[in-house]
């Protein structure tokens, strides 16, 4: 964990609270806030440079803590559902596109004649 402590800690709750108080400069909060930026930036990159950024996110809620870590069944079925889900989502569009491109070519005959 020490990679980690190359990364400064910001407040990014505490920089907004701070943004529109009398007395702020604001000069000084449009800089905290590029800082902010580039350091998530630069932490998604070391993320997904180390592998780390690849892990899926464990859930927060009570039920699934009580049920530990996913087990590989888990994230393949989800995966899988994923991946229908997907597909699905791009044959509707190309159905769309379709039916599009049909009322579209109607109209260029319709104006032709």
């Amino acid at each position: 964990m020490d990679v980690l402590k190359q990364f400064p800690t910001f407040r990014p709750l505490e920089i907004s609270q701070n943004a529109y108080q009398a007395g702020n400069n604001p000069a000084q909060t449009k800089a905290d806030l590029i800082a902010l930026h580039q350091t998530l930036h630069t932490l998604a990159d070391f993320l997904k440079t180390t592998g780390v950024g690849a892990f899926p996110l464990l859930l927060s809620d009570p039920q699934s803590a009580a049920s530990g870590i996913p087990i590989e069944q888990h994230l393949i079925a989800e995966m899988n559902w994923e991946a229908r889900f997907l597909y699905e989502k791009l044959k509707r569009i190309r159905e769309s596109s379709g039916v599009v491109a049909q009322h579209l070519s109607t109209l260029d005959t319709a104006r032709l004649k």
